[in-house]
This record gives structure tokens, sequence and C-alpha cells, in this order.
């Protein structure tokens, strides 16, 4: 009877062990309590970490007076995945040369740091600087095409469809042959999406090759050549005195100073009302370029 009552008190003290390791394998980590997750068995930083910053992605800029982290030379300023494991993808080189002290993330994800530091990666950087939140490459654009062609002007036209990481200068280059770029108009800097400008000083008649650019800090990204053609501008003529004056004909005179694009039909029109060329009568002198030009003027009344 002793033997079964102590196997009965050996049978409960085992019920009573594993119901509270049960219970505390169920209990949920409390506000406040270490999260394992983050850090959990590795080295860390190797001094003060004074300043950390978050970024839009989770991932978590320190500043201090480290030098490594995790045994990764970092000096004064890292990033951190959301895990608290070194970001490689953010590399600061040489970084500051002294302490980094405070950490600020802008809306355009790059990052303000402060502190006793008079150089960032081998170039002055008096005790406050501001990096690449994120890696830059070159925008992304495509040329459009022209449009409001006058003799003089158009419209140049474009669309940016990724910025590469950082807002580029956008512009547009045109000049008279083929890869040769003389002349350029600026939309300012802006983000992606479409962007114009304006072609001014342009020759009549002629034919342009353009295309678009954009320059963020990776460098000048190019659209596709394309081409258009200014309009033919109007000939200027100037109406020459009357000669050879008969009862019912007359000889008729002009000046072309200007043909325009081409050689223009040459007409002299007349009408018996001052300046109702309404149905006017005419004459020809065909066709011709710059100078004077005259036709007979027939079926006059006396």
């Amino acid at each position: 009877m002793k033997k079964l009552m102590n196997i009965t008190k050996s049978i409960m003290w085992i019920i009573a062990i594993l119901a509270i390791f049960g219970i505390q394998n169920n209990v949920q980590a409390a506000a406040g309590d270490k999260d394992l997750s983050f850090l959990e068995g590795y080295a860390q930083a190797n001094s003060t970490v004074w300043t950390t910053a978050i970024q839009s992605d989770g991932k978590i800029v320190i500043g201090g007076e480290f030098t490594t982290y995790n045994g990764t030379a970092r000096n004064y300023i890292a990033r951190l995945n959301t895990n608290g494991t070194l970001d490689t993808t953010f590399n600061p080189g040489t970084g500051a040369n002294s302490i980094v002290r405070t950490t600020a993330i802008q809306s355009d994800g790059k990052i303000v740091i402060g502190g006793y530091f008079t150089i960032y990666q081998d170039r002055p950087a008096a005790y406050i600087t501001r990096l690449e939140g994120s890696d830059i490459s070159l925008s992304t654009l495509t040329t459009s095409a022209v449009t409001n062609i006058t003799t003089t002007t158009a419209i140049g036209n474009a669309t940016i469809t990724a910025t590469g990481g950082n807002n580029p200068t956008r512009q547009i280059e045109w000049g008279t042959v083929s890869g040769t770029y003389t002349n350029s108009c600026s939309a300012g800097t802006g983000g992606a999406g479409s962007y114009s400008c304006n072609l001014t000083s342009l020759t009549p008649n002629t034919q342009y090759f353009f295309r678009a650019t954009a320059t963020n800090t990776a460098g000048t990204a190019h659209g596709e050549e394309t081409t258009f053609t200014t309009l033919a501008a109007n000939p200027t003529v100037t109406t020459q005195p009357i000669s050879e004056i008969l009862p019912t004909q007359a000889t008729a005179n002009a000046t072309i100073t200007d043909s325009g694009a081409n050689n223009p039909e040459r007409l002299i029109q007349f009408t018996t009302t001052s300046n109702n060329y309404t149905n006017p009568q005419e004459c020809t002198a065909n066709s011709g370029g710059v100078g004077q030009y005259s036709c007979q003027l027939t079926n006059l009344t006396p």
C-alpha cells in the first residue's frame, strides 16, 4: 500500500511539472519583453549607438561611436535590416571620421546625419551631411513627338518612366545633324511622368533631330532620337509702281525679298475698289524666287 502511494505521488509531481512547462510555453510575450526575433545571437555594434531612424521600408539607420557591426567595418554609420542584421546593400565606405550623434530620414528617403565628424567618404562634411537612402541608377525615359510646330518654335515632349531613385533634371536637346545637339531647353527637376519645354530660334522649313535627357546623381540618361520639320515661312513681297499704262492695259510690278521655303507662284491682283480683293482680277508671272517680277493687267476700263 505504501509503495502504491509513493508511485501515485511521483505521477502527480510529473503531471505538475508538465503543466507548469506547458503554461510557460504558452505565455505570450508582454509589452517591454525582449523581442527574440531581433538580433538574438548576433555580436551587434562594437561601441555606443547614439541615434536611430526608421526608413519607410522598416530598415533602421544607426549612428554612434562604433566602427564595426557584426564584425564588418562601419565607421559611425550603418543600416540594419528589420531583424537587426547588417544591411550590406548600404555601404558607406570610409564613412564618417568621427561620431554620428543624430539621424533623420527625409520624405524622399535621403538620410541626414549630424555629429562630431568633419569628413565623410574622404570629402569635407563639417558636422552635417546628407546620404542617399537607396541605390541610384540612371533614369528611364522616352522621347515623345514634338507638338505645336511653327516656322521657328515647337514644344518638345518626353516621359520619365522611372527616376532611378533620384528626381532628375529634365531636358530636350536638338540640332540639325543626327547625333549632334547644339541646343537644349529645360523642364527643371521632376519625378516620373511627362514633361515639356519650348524649342525656340528654329529655322523655317528645316529638319531637326531631337531627344530627351534626364540627369540625376548617377548620370545622364537619353531617350531615343527622333525628328521633326519646322513649317515653311511665307514669302515676303512688296508692290511696286505700275508702269506702261495704256487705256485698257498696264504693266504691274512687284519684288520678292524672301521666297520662303521654295519659289512661290507670283501673282498681281487688281480691283476697282480699294482693299477689296474678294473676287479680284489677276495676272500671273509664274513661279520664281527672290527678285522683281511683272505681269500684264488687261481688259481695263479707260
